[in-house]
């Protein structure tokens, strides 16, 4: 393949690849599991306070 055909493709697949890295932090921003933080009766008596599965 000739450089000229590489281009397009390098740019798209840099792209994808930042909005994957976007994506990735929006969620650890926005992605704490509240239905474990707010339900007492999942975390059991300890001094790190676990969950329990």
């Amino acid at each position: 393949m000739s450089p000229e055909n590489l281009l397009p493709i390098a740019i798209f697949v840099f792209v994808l690849m930042f909005l994957g890295m976007l994506l990735t932090v929006l969620e650890f921003r926005r992605g704490e599991p509240k239905e474990q933080v707010e339900d007492p009766s999942k975390i059991r008596e300890s001094p790190h306070g676990h969950v329990d599965d």
